[in-house]
């Protein structure tokens, strides 16, 4: 396609006042000579004797008409010719029929025919689909959470201070972008996409339809995206851009959940978030003197992930917690790293250079307890560390024990009998083994019957 054949969309109606002395045929030889014999802006002015201010001469000349309107105000929409660096590149791709698909918008509204327009209309059209897709309640009551979800649920709220007026969970992006002061959630200053996930895959959130709608790809993104194909707007979302929403059919759960009112847990799952409490807070200290020292938890040798190197330690923490309470763990790991640093500056590190937790362990933490199991003191905690707000709202609102931390955690009663017998059932015969648990089968079963 060439340039005149473009021209013919051309409405001189809408040339500005710039050019309403020269005629039709003159316009057309002012695009020619500014197109294809590269007038300059001046060239232009002096050559026909117009003046305008400044050097856009796109504004001034007329514009294209294709025959669209606004769907929104009906208004005709023109478009303006291409730059002179647009057309020479498209003269070069042979593409100026391109032109012939350009969007223009509205003079009045504003709108834009494409499914990026941020005009008011499409606006609320917009805002309207994400609200009739994703405004949907809770029914709470039927739900049956354990203690870990009720202490997630609390945190979250009471950590992005949500009411029944502000149910949103700010979205990942929104987090970095607003300070946060030194109020850690779950034992770190990130995002809590993982608890925040649980949280959805229980049902217990949705996606909040006050999301930005930006947040949302448009249809023209979905159609760029294979594994997308079928949906359409607003059914697919940027994780990182969506808000969630706790959105309740009855508001009188939101204070309950907030609160952590009426809480019901029996021995052993409080047991077993006190272990986890202690088991995250003491690998937030851990990893606080062991970076301190540039110790690195991912190293530029080794082709083991971050998560494996944190599981390594997590699982000495584990096994420690099993035998001291936290303040002596504490002070175990905290003597570790510095054992480690000593034997680090004396022989350095070469044969553990992929691998910083290992070494710490092997060269801190374990000869360390090998020379001083007896001089195991409680540390107190640091008071440059700030507990985070799970740790706070269960030793406060659940545990109800200030000294949490120097406390051995204890073993369930079941534990204990279930250890005691099967060390008893080890000691029996095969026989005897056999007629016990013929013997146990025969108790269940009428506990079965009788219930």
């Amino acid at each position: 396609m060439k340039l005149i054949e473009i021209l013919t969309y051309i409405d001189f109606k809408t040339r500005s006042q710039s050019f309403s002395n020269l005629s039709n045929e003159e316009i057309l030889s002012v695009i020619d000579d500014y197109y294809n014999n590269e007038l300059t802006v001046s060239g232009i002015k002096l050559k026909y004797s117009v003046n305008f201010k400044g050097n856009s001469i796109r504004n001034e000349l007329p514009k294209l008409n294709f025959g669209d309107e606004c769907r929104f105000c009906k208004t005709r929409l023109y478009v303006l010719l291409p730059t002179k660096t647009d057309y020479q590149n498209l003269l070069k791709k042979n593409n100026l029929v391109s032109i012939l698909e350009t969007k223009s918008k509205c003079v009045e509204c504003g709108h834009l025919e494409s499914d990026s327009c941020t005009c008011f209309n499409c606006t609320v059209e917009k805002r309207n689909k994400i609200f009739e897709s994703y405004n949907q309640s809770v029914a709470i009551e039927s739900m049956n959470f354990n203690l870990l979800e009720r202490l997630q649920i609390a945190t979250i709220m009471q950590g992005f201070n949500l009411s029944v007026e502000n149910p949103d969970i700010l979205s990942n992006e929104e987090f970095y972008h607003k300070s946060r002061g030194n109020q850690l959630l779950f034992f770190s200053n990130s995002y809590p996409k993982e608890e925040i996930k649980k949280l959805r895959d229980i049902g217990v959130v949705h996606v909040s339809p006050r999301s930005p709608i930006d947040a949302f790809l448009t249809d023209s993104d979905i159609k760029r995206e294979e594994k997308y194909q079928g949906n359409k707007f607003p059914e697919v979302f940027y994780t990182n851009k969506v808000r969630y929403s706790f959105q309740f059919n009855d508001i009188d759960w939101f204070e309950e959940l907030k609160f952590l009112n009426n809480v019901k847990a029996d021995e052993i799952e409080i047991i077993r978030v006190w272990k986890y409490i202690a088991e995250n807070e003491l690998l937030k200290l851990f990893k606080e003197h062991f970076e301190s020292y540039h110790f690195e938890y991912k190293s530029s040798f080794s082709n083991e992930s971050s998560l494996e190197q944190e599981n390594l330690i997590r699982t000495v923490i584990k096994n420690l917690l099993a035998k001291y309470p936290p303040s002596k763990v504490y002070h175990i790991l905290y003597k570790g790293i510095d054992k480690a640093v000593q034997h680090k500056k004396k022989y350095g590190i070469t044969n553990f250079r992929d691998n910083h937790i290992q070494f710490v362990i092997f060269y801190g933490i374990n000869s360390w307890l090998k020379y001083n199991e007896n001089n195991i003191s409680d540390f107190d905690f640091p008071w440059f560390s700030t507990k985070s707000l799970i740790t706070k709202l269960f030793v406060d609102r659940i545990l109800q024990d200030s000294n949490w931390f120097y406390t051995l955690i204890p073993v369930p009663k079941i534990e204990i009998i279930e250890n005691d017998f099967l060390e008893y059932f080890k000691s029996l015969s095969n026989e005897n083994r056999d007629s016990l648990l013929k013997r146990l089968y025969e108790i269940n079963r009428l506990i079965e019957y009788l219930s």
